[in-house]
């Protein structure tokens, strides 16, 4: 429900007040959270395992990814051969490559790494990281081209756009439920690449950029929500089964992380592709829907080929009673609904 509350939200800000209070937004909202968060939750203390924070990790990582990111978008005015775009991609990489070898160099002296690298030796855990980026990539995406094809192609206002997209925040709340009671049957990976080949087959329909909102927006954006709700909650219990006591949380970052990690990278190469794309902006929409299927389709292979073929969890984790309703494992998915869905690309 919040990410239709976000939407239409974000709707009303742009279209009576402006565009940047979709971002100003959140300056209230979070001095409000902070002030709740004080006298409504319990202090816990933990004892890291020597070293404190890991701040150089923090800042490679960040300064890493938001190169890349960067050097990607710059393609789009100085072509991929320009220095202005290498600089920053070869800036990133070096960057991203620092931060591995500093985390491999904070385990090797007993210190607490930002992420612990041996945890992605697990199958579970490095399928279930991999599909989140890989679909991360995709989906965040989804929502700004179907915004950018209401508001451009079709017409519509940001507060119409905010309210076309309740009928997809209620198939993904649907399919996440539906999802979890499937697990015990089919398994994990099983579900992994379903929801990712149903979710291509959503993103070749909506390339087609009909002109019209029932075939061009409606039906093709349920099929990629359903799909999407169908794979992320068995890929979020992928990559958090199996954790330790101290490692859950971290793995549950993790695993946020790259969807967003996977977003910001994915919605930046995508708009390249569609900006690319000469003629009207359907076009470039479409280009990008295009590669957005390949991700997909990425995405179930490598559900097949990493995730192990386990079978299905015990049916007595699914089971009502103590520790094993479903309801256990739709708190634990990340649908792509809510904070995955960037608010300022359904009002701009």
């Amino acid at each position: 429900m919040g990410g239709a509350v976000g939407g239409i939200l974000g709707g009303v800000l742009t279209e009576y007040l402006s565009w940047r209070w979709i971002l100003l937004i959140n300056v209230p909202v979070g001095v409000a959270i902070v002030a709740a968060a004080v006298p409504l939750l319990a202090e816990s203390r933990v004892r890291l395992g020597g070293g404190g924070l890991d701040v150089l990790g923090t800042i490679l990582v960040t300064s890493g990814i938001s190169l890349v990111a960067f050097g990607t978008v710059q393609s789009e005015t100085y072509g991929w051969a320009a220095w202005q775009t290498l600089a920053p991609l070869a800036t990133g990489t070096v960057a991203l490559g620092a931060f591995l070898l500093w985390e491999r160099r904070l385990t090797g002296r007993g210190r607490t790494p930002l992420v612990p690298l041996h945890l992605l030796r697990s199958r579970q855990v490095a399928g279930g990281t991999l599909v989140m980026l890989i679909t991360g990539a995709a989906y965040i995406a989804m929502w700004y081209f179907m915004s950018l094809h209401m508001q451009v192609d079709l017409g519509y206002t940001p507060v119409q756009t905010g309210l076309a997209f309740i009928p997809h925040t209620l198939t993904m709340m649907a399919s996440s439920r539906l999802s979890a009671r499937l697990m015990p049957r089919f398994g994990r990976r099983t579900l992994v690449a379903a929801g990712s080949l149903i979710g291509a087959a959503g993103f070749a329909w909506q390339a087609v950029m009909a002109g019209d909102y029932v075939t061009g927006v409606l039906l093709p954006g349920l099929v990629m929500c359903f799909g999407g709700s169908l794979a992320f909650t068995p890929a979020a219990l992928a990559g958090t089964s199996g954790a330790g006591p101290g490692e859950a949380g971290l793995l549950s970052g993790l695993l946020n992380t790259s969807r967003q990690v996977g977003g910001s990278l994915g919605l930046a190469a995508l708009a390249t592709v569609a900006a690319a794309v000469h003629g009207a902006p359907a076009a470039g929409y479409s280009r990008a829907f295009i590669v957005g299927t390949a991700l997909l389709l990425l995405s179930a292979i490598v559900a097949m080929a990493i995730l192990p073929a386990s079978g299905p969890p015990p049916a007595e984790r699914y089971a009502t009673g103590a520790g094993g309703s479903p309801n256990q494992v739709r708190r634990a998915s990340l649908s792509p609904s809510g904070s995955g869905r960037p608010v300022a690309a359904q009002a701009t």
